[in-house]
């Protein structure tokens, strides 16, 4: 079987959940038995920078825009397409597979970029009426939500959790490298807070709260904002009002893990999240964690989080006092791997090809 996957929101300048997802996606099927794949087909608006092939499956990319997307496919005779980001409308004669990451989307219509709000939506609401459409999403969480908000049986919705990338599991055991902290002048200890800043990542309540926190606390510590532009304009104002907050863009991944070893703890306000993989990362790394009581981030690390209502900031400000409690270091995490996502990818390749 041919496989194609959407990928023309891809950037090689960033890297954000969906070229995150795209990187697990093929590592993942890489680990296990994909040999009922001969190919697999990117579709992306420009090269990106992924490998030639994947435990021996070739991997070609051909250069597409939403609108080509559809004679493309048909062009390909894939046998399935798998979207990551684009509702693909207009394509009747291969199987489609889409990722619904959370119902966001549906939830907080309010808080979306306008092309999801006023494209995406709309096209996949007439995607779902197609009997060829079969959903993906990333967690459990996010399975019952997607039935209970979109009223869709569960056999139309596969799951395939993700994962901490080889990449940074092979810096398990590396000291962390000191440099990071002097070349981005980050004095510890510090807290840290990761994501594509969208208005769900609620990101706007961490800086209130690290004020209030500092308020409280003399010699308090600073927090350290890593990831990519949104479109949250709150964020944006909030971190013009505040002190004591580092922002970091485009940080490579060794980096990235220094930060998540030499944090004091790792932070979350989401709103609403299909899996929280920055979450997990950092508690493979034993970075304690103190996220918002969402269902899907207890799926993930049970009770060994400190959580707190995505709406309270002042009893976010009160953790940030307490010191790194022991217990938020015994992570439970081993359920989450590469072989498991490959396994769960060709499962529902499987099942949406043979229906």
């Amino acid at each position: 079987m041919r496989l194609g996957i959407e990928a023309i929101y891809n950037s090689n300048k960033y890297i954000t959940g969906i070229e995150r997802y795209l990187f697990l996606m093929l590592e993942a099927l890489g680990q296990v038995d994909n040999s009922i794949l001969d190919e697999i087909v990117l579709f992306v608006s420009q090269p990106l920078d992924v490998s030639a092939s994947v435990n021996g499956i070739r991997i070609s990319q051909k250069i597409s825009d939403v609108e080509t997307l559809p004679i493309l496919v048909t062009k390909e005779k894939l046998g399935l397409l798998h979207s990551t980001f684009v509702p693909p409308i207009g394509i009747a004669d291969v199987p489609i597979l889409y990722t619904l990451h959370d119902v966001g989307r549906y939830l907080f219509p309010e808080l979306m970029h306008p092309i999801v709000r006023d494209v995406h939506i709309p096209q996949f609401n007439l995607l779902l009426e197609q009997e060829n459409v079969r959903l993906l999403t990333v967690s459990k969480t996010s399975k019952k939500n997607i039935e209970s908000v979109l009223g869709l049986a569960s056999e139309k919705i596969s799951i395939a959790k993700l994962f901490v990338s080889k990449n940074l599991t092979s810096q398990k055991n590396k000291a962390p490298n000191l440099r990071t902290l002097k070349k981005y002048k980050i004095k510890p200890p510090f807290f840290l807070a990761v994501g594509y800043f969208s208005p769900t990542k609620n990101a706007s309540l961490i800086i209130r709260a690290h004020r209030k926190y500092q308020l409280m606390l003399k010699n308090s510590k600073s927090l350290v904002v890593v990831g990519r532009r949104g479109w949250d304009k709150e964020f944006e104002r909030e971190l013009l009002l505040s002190k004591n907050v580092i922002r970091l863009e485009n940080i490579s991944e060794e980096e990235l893990v220094d930060l998540y070893k030499l944090s004091d703890k790792f932070i979350s306000a989401s709103l609403i999240e299909g899996f929280g993989l920055p979450l997990l990362e950092s508690a493979f790394f034993d970075c304690p964690v103190v996220c918002s009581d969402i269902e899907v981030y207890k799926e993930i690390l049970g009770d060994t989080g400190y959580y707190f209502e995505p709406l309270d900031e002042d009893y976010l400000a009160q953790l940030m006092l307490l010191p790194a409690n022991p217990r938020l270091q015994n992570h439970k995490i081993s359920s989450f791997s590469a072989k498991e996502m490959g396994k769960e990818l060709l499962s529902a390749y499987t099942s949406i090809v043979l229906k």
